[in-house]
C-alpha cells in the first residue's frame, strides 16, 4: 500500500488580483504558509520537473542565476535527465507564500474603486470567519492540453524514482 500525506491551507485575506496580461481580474482568497512550508515545497518539485523538460517555472523571482539555469537546458535538445537523478534538492527554494491563492470569481474588467472598497472592509470585518476555512490538500492536478490529472501526493517524494515519487 502506498503512503499518501496531505495538508491543511488556512486563508489570510480576501483581495483581487490580475492574470499576468491583466486581461482578467480574480477574486482570491490568499492563503497562510502551511505549517510545514509544504506549498513552497510542491511549488519547488513542480518548478525543477518543468525546467528539466526546459519550461518556465512557476511563480519563480526572477534572478540572473535561474534565468541562466533556465535557458541553459539539458543539451541541445532539451531532453529531461534519467528519473533516476530527479532527487529533490531543497537548496535555492524560494518562498512564493504571497503567491499562492484560491480564486473564488473572475471578471474581465479591473473591479471598480467601490468593489475594491467593499472587498477590503468585507476582509477586514470578517477577517476572523475567514481564518477558519481550512482546505485540506491531497493531490494536485495537472494540465496539459485538454486532459487534466489528478496526481496523489506521496510519503517520500525525496527518494522517489520519478514525478512526485511516482
Amino acid at each position: 500500500m502506498t503512503d499518501y500525506f496531505s495538508f491543511d491551507v488556512l486563508f489570510s485575506s480576501l483581495d483581487w488580483v490580475p492574470n499576468f496580461e491583466k486581461k482578467r481580474w480574480f477574486l482570491v482568497l490568499r492563503t497562510e504558509i502551511p505549517e510545514l512550508n509544504d506549498l513552497n515545497k510542491l511549488l519547488h518539485i513542480s518548478n525543477k520537473i518543468v525546467q528539466e523538460y526546459g519550461q518556465p517555472p512557476l511563480y519563480a523571482k526572477a534572478s540572473e542565476a535561474s534565468r541562466k539555469t533556465l535557458n541553459t537546458g539539458h543539451g541541445s535538445n532539451n531532453a529531461p535527465r534519467q528519473s533516476s537523478q530527479l532527487k529533490v534538492d531543497w537548496t535555492g527554494m524560494e518562498d512564493v507564500s504571497d503567491a499562492f491563492h484560491v480564486s473564488i470569481a473572475w471578471t474581465l474588467e479591473p473591479p471598480s474603486q467601490g468593489l475594491l472598497e467593499i472587498t477590503n472592509a468585507l476582509a477586514t470585518d470578517r477577517s476572523a470567519d475567514l481564518k477558519q476555512f481550512t482546505v485540506t490538500v491531497e493531490e494536485i492536478k495537472a494540465k496539459i492540453g485538454n486532459v487534466v490529472t489528478g496526481i496523489r501526493l506521496r510519503k517520500g517524494v525525496s527518494e522517489g524514482n520519478g514525478l512526485f515519487g511516482f
